[in-house]
């Protein structure tokens, strides 16, 4: 359990820490105030105990860096990671509501469509974590709060990117920490420590499923050797075995996803979510063929749990990937898919800047250049202006002019600048401009943009 600062440590660069919301197994979280945007936030803080741990720093610096690359209504959204005085941070949406194991644990087992209308949201969630390179690999009822949007909606958000995996990412060598994630719902070849795809999200995807179904975890009761032993077998209980009644179809559908080998479980957690929803209620049904319909990319019949996707625009599942393997980008057609199932959110997706190869670009609301005591902090040393010279190096164009650049707190003057190609380490450029919206992009080696604009700030 984590303790709430004393009085004389409540700020954290531009964050005021007014209050405790809870701990995770490597940081605590608090309430925050951003004091230039008067903007409350969800403030993590790494452990004190873990702050001088190079692999505990750099692992929770990697969960901002996996969080901030998805941009979705239903994953929680990473707005700022870095390091301040020491201590390294994170900032989140503050979300309102309970979590779905809160949920589950007041009310027992759900009505089968209640569950999958809170599932496929979370699914399309995966789905564009996936698209961005990244592996979730804890997916689990703790990490899915169900929040309210401005109109009162439910809107689940994902959270808690802390083993997050991210293809083509040197630094990863979680394989010889042994298993990584929850063992409840861990598939098969997570709990043996193998390689992962985007399989293993889907199979935990459908172990909540079944707990909301069930009120019960897939492999309950014993030690976690006990569990991941029962995991590693790939004996996932059927529906059956635990309901009396179960809707025709649902068992499987559930046992396709949860299959042994990876291969056998759906080409992509997509396509896990629209074998789903002839289960859901009427009116997500209704609105999710109708979207296909309109997109084209299904043959639907508007009745009632009748939902037939077209067998010829199946993709192929992409193999498991190892840690140097880079990411593939998916097809056209799977990502039309996506879009118009993420529709079914409800929630249109702010604006938040643009990203490309390593690059993760966010976006603070700034009067103009700031001092350096309110900068992020410094992830790298300064550039000198030796490096800045050196070969290997492009023009960055800045819109508007007068816009003023800082890498890793050094700053490049105003206007356009030169940019070399910098170490694979973790590098920081700020631009900032009066009356617009500041960016900082996050990058390795090259940066990402040639040309970098910023929004003006709204009135």
């Amino acid at each position: 359990m984590g303790m709430m600062l004393n009085p004389a440590s409540r700020r954290l660069g531009r964050y005021e820490l007014s209050s405790y919301l809870g701990s995770g197994g490597m940081s605590d979280v608090y309430v925050a105030l951003h004091t230039g945007l008067r903007k409350r936030v969800a403030l993590k803080l790494l452990r004190p105990t873990l702050r001088f741990d190079p692999q505990a720093v750099a692992r929770f610096l990697r969960e901002g860096e996996c969080a901030a690359r998805v941009r979705h209504p239903n994953v929680v959204d990473v707005s700022d990671v870095g390091i301040e005085n020491g201590v390294p941070y994170l900032v989140m949406e503050l979300l309102e509501g309970e979590t779905l194991s809160h949920k589950l644990s007041r009310e027992g087992a759900l009505e089968c469509e209640e569950a999958v209308d809170i599932l496929l949201p979370i699914i399309e969630a995966v789905a564009a974590v996936h698209d961005a390179g990244v592996l979730h690999r804890d997916v689990k009822p703790a990490n899915i709060v169900l929040a309210r949007a401005r109109d009162g909606s439910l809107q689940p958000k994902l959270v808690d990117f802390g083993i997050a995996f991210m293809y083509g990412d040197e630094r990863e060598a979680d394989a010889a920490l042994g298993p990584l994630g929850t063992p409840h719902y861990m598939s098969p070849e997570q709990a043996r420590a193998e390689r992962v795809d985007e399989g293993s999200d889907q199979y935990a995807l459908a172990s909540v499923l079944f707990e909301m179904l069930t009120a019960r975890e897939p492999f309950a009761g014993g030690s976690v050797q006990a569990v991941l032993a029962e995991v590693a077998r790939g004996k996932f209980p059927r529906l059956t075995s635990v309901l009396r009644s179960v809707p025709a179809g649902l068992e499987e559908v559930l046992a396709r996803a949860t299959a042994f080998k990876p291969a056998q479980r759906y080409a992509s957690v997509s396509d896990f979510g629209q074998a789903l929803v002839p289960f859901a209620s009427a009116h997500t049904r209704r609105v999710y063929v109708a979207r296909e319909e309109r997109a084209g990319l299904f043959s639907a019949q508007l009745l009632p749990g009748a939902y037939r996707p077209d067998p010829s625009r199946a993709a192929p599942r992409r193999e498991a990937v190892s840690t140097a393997k880079s990411f593939a980008p998916r097809s056209r057609g799977r990502r039309l898919k996506r879009m118009s199932l993420r529709a079914l959110a409800g929630t249109a997706l702010l604006g938040l800047g643009l990203m490309a190869g390593f690059g993760v670009t966010q976006g603070v609301a700034d009067e103009g250049p700031t001092a350096a005591s309110d900068e992020l902090p410094v992830l790298d040393a300064p550039a000198s202006q030796a490096a800045l010279a050196a070969p290997l190096s492009r023009t960055v164009r800045l819109v508007p002019a007068e816009a003023v650049a800082a890498l890793d707190g050094a700053e490049l003057g105003r206007g356009d600048f030169v940019l070399p190609l910098l170490s694979a380490d973790l590098h920081e450029l700020r631009v900032s401009a009066p009356g617009h919206v500041a960016r900082i992009v996050l990058f390795r080696g090259a940066l990402p943009e040639s040309t970098i604009t910023l929004e003006r700030r709204r009135r």
